[in-house]
């Protein structure tokens, strides 16, 4: 009995702890205005959640202009956070939301007719600018996406030798050409991201990179004379390795690194940086990147060579669910038809 008593007594006192709580979150607009959004509290304000915004808005017919150039040209997380912190409570209005108006409006006519409460506001709203200022200096880096497990990324690239070393130096500069095919697949290397981590000291869990393939050409030509000429290259040859991709400043900023047989007949390594161009497409998809990429090869013995590179990249998400689900459609049209 005294047992079943003191268990009442511990779930009334968890009650009345967490019911303020509950209180304060139903109150606030902003957790009234992700759950209008069906998404959760603890949710990146990234790219994926601007879709979700865009595309609730574009259903109840509203026109909001800070949102209509697009992700990346309206300034990334950054300007995104502050749009949301700023109008959450208009937003939840527009959608259909419902506030504590009564409350807010009585807070509002206490601040303003008492003047230590104007100075206390005041004081406040600086300190959170500036604790929202470090806490963006400290976090410049988030991921990009948090739920992208089954996402393929299909791409293709052409680039130019920037800086060659002394074997490709040889070659005619303006006969040089590098151009591939990559797939970024949704399998992760879990264990080699918490190793990068380690050895970049990293924040963890930032670092969640993704079994990546390409097939890759390379041509570089020299005249000997007229019925001569040296070849570096001209075939397609094929590489394996890991992708990764971060948010740094509001804009997709990836890394890859891939191995695969040279014609030398040896090992060849590339290395792949790519910055986003924040370029409107009219679909979310499909991107565009500066990307620049380290060749190194082994030739024979101990000599290497390779060059420098830079390009630019087509790169389009297929969603492989969206697919499957494509797939299941069809065939329960076709098993009605039928």
């Amino acid at each position: 009995m005294n047992q079943s008593c003191s268990s009442v007594k511990f779930i009334v006192y968890i009650a009345i702890v967490l019911l303020p709580i509950s209180i304060i979150n139903a109150y606030n607009p902003k957790s009234i205005l992700f759950e209008l959004l069906d998404v959760s509290e603890d949710v990146s304000v990234d790219e994926k959640f601007f879709d979700i915004l865009v595309e609730k808005l574009d259903e109840l017919g509203i026109e909001e202009d800070e949102l209509s150039d697009g992700f990346e040209f309206m300034g990334g997380s950054r300007a995104l956070n502050s749009y949301i912190n700023k109008n959450a409570s208009r937003l939840v209005i527009l959608m259909g939301g419902e506030l504590d108006i009564q409350e807010e409006a009585e807070k509002k006519e206490e601040i303003e007719t008492d003047p230590e409460k104007i100075a206390e506001k005041k004081q406040e709203g600086f300190l959170f600018e500036q604790f929202e200022s470090i806490e963006s200096d400290e976090k410049p880096i988030e991921r990009s996406v948090q739920s992208e497990r089954d996402i393929y990324t299909v791409g293709g690239y052409y680039s130019l030798p920037m800086i060659l070393s002394q074997t490709t130096e040889f070659f005619d500069r303006k006969s040089a050409s590098i151009n591939g095919f990559n797939v970024v697949t949704p399998f992760r290397f879990n264990k080699l991201g918490r190793i990068l981590e380690a050895l970049t000291k990293s924040k963890t869990g930032l670092l969640n990179p993704r079994a990546m393939f390409e097939i890759r050409a390379y041509y570089f030509e020299k005249v000997i004379s007229d019925s001569v000429k040296e070849v570096f290259g001209g075939s397609s040859y094929f590489l394996i390795g890991f992708y990764d991709k971060i948010n740094l400043s509001g804009r997709e900023t990836d890394f890859s690194l891939l191995l695969g047989k040279t014609h030398f007949n040896s090992l060849g390594l590339v290395l792949t940086n790519g910055t986003q161009i924040p370029i409107n497409l009219k679909n979310n998809n499909l991107k565009i990147y500066v990307v620049s990429k380290a060749t190194l090869m082994h030739k024979f013995k101990d000599e290497y060579t390779g060059w420098l590179d830079l390009g630019l990249s087509l790169r389009y998400d297929i969603n492989s669910s969206k697919i499957s689900e494509g797939k299941g459609l069809i065939k329960r049209r076709q098993s009605i038809i039928d």
